[in-house]
């Protein structure tokens, strides 16, 4: 069995049997092909589920155990067998749904599932289970059949087995409170807050592992809000600034590797608006321009990490326009950039 067992598994006991027999030929109702009172050939199931993956399951009606023929009115209990005679699941069916508590099994004997059904919906709490019976998910589910309450999840497979992955509240088929996840360290690897299935509150991710942050904020109906900080390698900050409803508002300031200032400037409605400045790794002035709806527009200068001019000219819509003037790093005048701009070409 491979490593991707639970993931297939767990499709595969969401899933309602959809082989059952009806109403109108049933073994149950029709004791001549009831095995239970009078043996013969059985019936093929319809299809495969829990604690049938490895085999076709066999399909066999026949009337439920006196402590337990009362659990469902009218309702007919029913069990399925792997080819091997082994039970594979078994419950109640009702006009030819799942109703009440149903159960399954592996092959080897270990329980698979177990969870109630309503209107063939799942409801209430479910446990799903793998093939060595640990344990890889809490299901809940409303009288609707919606995901509700928390839900856990577990790591399956050599490292960090049966140890805890997610956590997730629901609230009638919307996530709803607290979302965690986490390394097979053990360690968060993210943490957010939603209402009615948007984001709203705390959000916090980290790198692989939960070693680093790589981002901090938060979330009001969907959309970031507030002062936010986006973290590089080794959990420097890359940037930080706030949000209004979704877009970069005010000031935000963008660092290198080393902490040092990149740039910093100012945002309107999404886009850098206003005076901005950069600089180089170690601190030194780069640039000084103006942005308008997120293009540059007016004077310009660049300098050398020495100090001394680069460039130096006038912007218009995000091109040079007009007289500039450049200089090589020994502050020589530079004659192959140098001259007059339209469109961003130098035209002479």
């Amino acid at each position: 069995m491979t490593l991707f067992l639970p993931i297939i598994v767990a499709a595969a006991l969401l899933i309602p049997h959809q082989g059952a027999p009806s109403p109108g030929n049933n073994p149950a109702v029709n004791p001549a092909v009831n095995p239970a009172v009078n043996p013969g050939p059985t019936q093929v199931g319809g299809g495969l589920d829990a604690g049938a993956q490895a085999s076709a399951t066999q399909e066999v009606v026949f009337v439920a155990p006196a402590e337990r023929a009362s659990a469902i009115e009218e309702g007919i209990y029913t069990r399925f067998y792997h080819a091997d005679g082994t039970t594979a699941r078994e419950g109640y069916l009702k006009d030819g749904a799942r109703v009440g508590l149903w159960k399954s099994w592996y092959e080897n004997g270990q329980q698979a599932l177990r969870g109630e059904y309503k209107d063939y919906s799942r409801v209430g709490s479910w446990v799903l289970n793998a093939e060595d019976g640990k344990t890889f998910t809490h299901a809940i589910y409303d009288d609707e059949g919606r995901r509700d309450g928390v839900w856990r999840t577990y790591f399956r497979g050599a490292k960090a087995d049966g140890e805890l992955r997610s956590i997730a509240s629901w609230k009638h088929g919307r996530k709803h409170g607290s979302q965690e996840r986490y390394a097979r360290n053990g360690k968060l690897i993210a943490l957010s807050e939603y209402k009615n299935g948007r984001k709203d509150g705390r959000n916090v991710k980290f790198s692989r592992g939960g070693k680093d942050k790589t981002e901090e904020g938060a979330y009001a109906d969907g959309l970031q809000v507030g002062p936010w900080k986006i973290y590089q390698a080794g959990g420097v900050v890359q940037s930080e600034g706030s949000f209004v409803e979704g877009l970069r508002e005010g000031e935000w300031i963008e660092y290198y590797a080393n902490a040092r200032r990149k740039s910093v400037g100012p945002f309107e409605n999404g886009l850098p608006n206003g005076a901005w400045q950069g600089f180089y790794k170690q601190g030194e002035r780069r640039y000084l321009g103006t942005f308008e709806t997120g293009a540059l527009v007016g004077d310009y200068v660049e300098w050398w990490p020495s100090g001394d001019k680069k460039g130096e000219g006038k912007f218009l819509a995000g091109k040079y326009d007009g007289p500039w003037t450049f200089w090589d790093r020994e502050g020589r005048e530079d004659s192959s950039k140098t001259g007059v701009y339209r469109d961003g070409d130098l035209v002479r």
